[in-house]
């Protein structure tokens, strides 16, 4: 909701990429591993 159309659509092609590197993983595993990978813990975000 915060982000641009355009940061939209960067995400996305984000979380296909990985998805296609990755088909074995979850979306649920790939957004855990972008967390971990930006040192966010998923707790942070929500109370954001």
């Amino acid at each position: 909701m915060c982000r641009s159309i355009n940061a939209q659509a960067e995400f996305w092609m984000k979380i296909g990429m990985l998805a296609e590197a990755n088909p074995a993983l979850s979306f649920n595993d790939i957004m855990k591993m972008q967390f971990e990978a930006a040192q966010v813990r998923p707790a942070e975000v929500a109370a954001a």
